[in-house]
Formats: C-alpha cells, sequence, structure tokens
C-alpha cells in the first residue's frame, strides 16, 4: 500500500470522528517548522491531531516516519493551540513486524490500516516495553536535522555529564540536558543520539564508546 493511499483511508476516518470540524494537510506546526501529512482542529480551532503517515516501506523509512512524528510532538508544545493534540503514526498493517523492531515514544500513538482500509490503533509489542530498545537501525545513519556541529557540542555534553554518572546514563537525562544547554537544537537531540549510537560512538548505557573519544 503506498503512502498516498494510507492518507486517503487516513482522510476518509478523520471525516468521521465526531469531534473534527477542519482537516488540513501539509501544515507546519510552528513557522518553519516541519510540514506534517494532517492537522486536524476543532471548532474553537484548537489542534486535536498531529499526523505523520507511512506506506508499504523498509525499517529504515520507519524509523524515519516516527523520528518526524517525534519532532512533531516537540514542536506541538511550542503551539498554544496544540497543547492536548494527539500525535499518530499511521502505516499500513503489512509492515507491522518491521514496526516490532523499533521503539516508538510513549506519546505517539501508532494507528495500522487494514487492505480494506480500516483504521485501528496498533497494540504496543512486548518488546517495545524494553528500555533497552531503542529507534535505531545499526549501519542506518539518521542525518536529517542534524548538524556536524551539534555532534561535536553533544558529545562534549555527555563526557561531561559522564563525570557525574560513569556507570550509565539515561536517554531521557541527555535529552534534558540538551534541551537546557543547546535549545536550539531539533527534537532536543533526539535524532543526534540515534546517529551517535548508528557511528558506534555512544553505546547501550549511553556512554561513549572509544571512537567517541577519538
Amino acid at each position: 500500500m503506498n503512502e498516498n493511499t494510507v492518507k486517503k483511508y487516513v482522510r476518509k476516518w478523520l471525516e468521521n470522528q465526531p469531534e473534527v470540524d477542519q482537516i488540513l494537510s501539509e501544515q507546519p506546526l510552528i513557522i518553519g517548522g516541519l510540514i506534517t501529512d494532517f492537522i486536524t482542529k476543532n471548532r474553537l480551532g484548537e489542534i486535536l491531531h498531529i499526523i505523520e503517515c507511512k506506506g508499504s516501506v523498509d525499517i529504515g523509512e520507519l524509523a524515519r516516519g516516527i523520528g518526524q512524528a517525534y519532532q512533531y510532538e516537540y514542536q506541538r508544545r511550542k503551539n498554544k493551540m496544540a497543547q492536548k493534540a494527539t500525535t499518530l503514526f499511521i502505516c499500513p498493517e503489512d509492515v507491522v513486524q518491521e514496526l516490532n523492531m523499533l521503539k516508538v515514544p510513549k506519546n505517539i500513538r501508532v494507528y495500522l490500516v487494514s487492505k480494506s482500509g480500516t483504521l485501528y490503533e496498533r497494540k504496543k509489542h512486548p518488546v517495545s516495553k524494553s528500555v533497552e530498545m531503542e529507534l535505531q537501525l545499526p549501519r542506518t545513519f539518521y542525518i536529517r536535522d542534524v548538524e556536524l556541529n551539534h555532534l561535536k557540542d553533544i558529545i562534549q555534553l555527555i563526557h561531561s555529564m559522564s563525570r557525574k554518572n560513569p556507570e550509565k546514563l539515561s536517554q531521557d537525562e541527555i535529552l534534558d540536558a540538551i534541551e537546557k544547554k543547546f535549545p536550539h537544537i531539533a527534537a532536543r537531540g533526539y535524532n543526534h543520539l540515534i546517529t551517535l549510537r548508528s557511528l558506534e560512538l555512544l553505546d547501550d548505557r549511553n556512554l561513549l564508546t572509544p571512537k567517541g573519544y577519538e
């Protein structure tokens, strides 16, 4: 199922949601922000849904789509009309096996589209609850919105943090520190951490590897 077909079924589903008054396609959440596939609003103009769609794609494209949805979630907090909005990632049910190999951020709801065009919410796969799983693919570099100077800044920050916690750092702890020290870095550096892991500069304890110190 291609992405346009998914979008067709998503629009039809949205048209049947009683609280939805407007369905807007290809709209940014904030000025200069990423372009969403769909945004819905109620009669008060409040944003209800922020949606990213993917077709029957490979695991790398699914990872990019989830990353895109995560950035919507980050940008949502900067739009006063989107504070209660739900971020959705929607894809065909025939990619669920690949989807189960990825960790979806807890604030993003995943809906699957059946062959007949029915949408239903995906139940979390058991592995997606593991704190060890991360949204990453070996040798797949998640470069979108990643600048090399930002990677350098984040590496230096992680090095500084690891002096106080040499055993392990949590991802949330790092993301919070990035947001505080480098507010200009997109999505609190989420994609940058994926890239660092893909390059084997960051290990599963979120500490720098020997390569990370080179």
